[in-house]
């Protein structure tokens, strides 16, 4: 079978090469997400998370304030549940979301 063109759409157009300048006195939050197949398209899912908070002073230097990472493996194929959930720091509870779907009312979940 032919492989079909792909829409002038798809994919990243024109990114940035770099970032805004840092104002002083300013807060910027930056957070990424990888999703990943260490398995293949066949196993589970595993979700990383990342997050950091940065403040730039007076002089333009920088200090990190807080850092959160989160890890969920979710058994995508089968059931689309959490199989494996952690957190750095740690959050009390996050635990009880083992099981759950991760699709449906998972955002809603009472956990704490």
């Amino acid at each position: 079978m032919p492989r079909l063109p792909l829409d002038p759409r798809h994919g990243t157009h024109d990114p940035t090469t770099s970032v805004p300048p840092r104002v002083p006195g300013s807060v910027r939050r930056t957070t990424s997400v990888d999703i990943l197949r260490p398995s293949g398209v066949d196993a589970e899912l595993v979700l990383v998370g990342r997050a950091r908070d940065l403040l730039t002073d007076a002089d333009s230097a920088t200090h990190v304030l807080d850092t959160g990472a989160v890890e969920a493996t979710i058994d995508f194929v089968d059931a689309q549940r959490v199989t494996a959930i952690s957190s750095n720091p740690v959050v009390p509870g996050l635990e009880q979301l083992v099981g759950r779907s991760a699709s449906t009312g998972f955002r809603a979940a009472k956990w704490k």
